[in-house]
């Protein structure tokens, strides 16, 4: 089994990552395109913890595949639109947020949280 190790660090900073990687990296666009797919694990599992913690996808009591598949495939989407807020208020904290409004108040209208993991959508328009 081939493995490679890329070394990544900020300069003149204490961050360094030595990432282990399953295939050969022998250039330095394959090195940052590594370095690329490690710096997205963050956001994914930033994703599954909206899933799961946040919208409670996790404690879902549904005895069909079918079902579960559903109420899934509807908390993704809200969790995408939960970690895309947040993502936009960090790039642009100071831009008009109109659009995360808009989508906050979808993912409130839709009756997620804690303890209820989701009810019933509809349209909805902003004030």
């Amino acid at each position: 089994m081939a493995a490679s190790v890329v070394r990544v660090w900020e300069p003149g900073g204490k961050l360094e990552w030595l990432l282990l990687c399953d295939d050969a990296v022998s250039s330095f666009p394959q090195a940052r395109e590594r370095a690329r797919q490690y710096a997205s694990r963050w956001l994914i599992e930033d994703f599954h913890k909206a899933l799961k913690t946040g919208l409670g996808a996790e404690r879902l009591q549904l005895h069909t595949a079918s079902r579960l598949f559903a109420a899934v495939a509807l908390l993704s989407v809200v969790a995408l639109a939960l970690v895309d807020l947040r993502e936009h208020s960090h790039q642009q904290p100071d831009a008009s947020d109109e659009m995360g409004v808009y989508r906050l108040a979808i993912y409130r209208y839709c009756g997620a949280s804690a303890l209820s993991p989701f009810g019933t959508c509809g349209t909805y328009s902003t004030p």
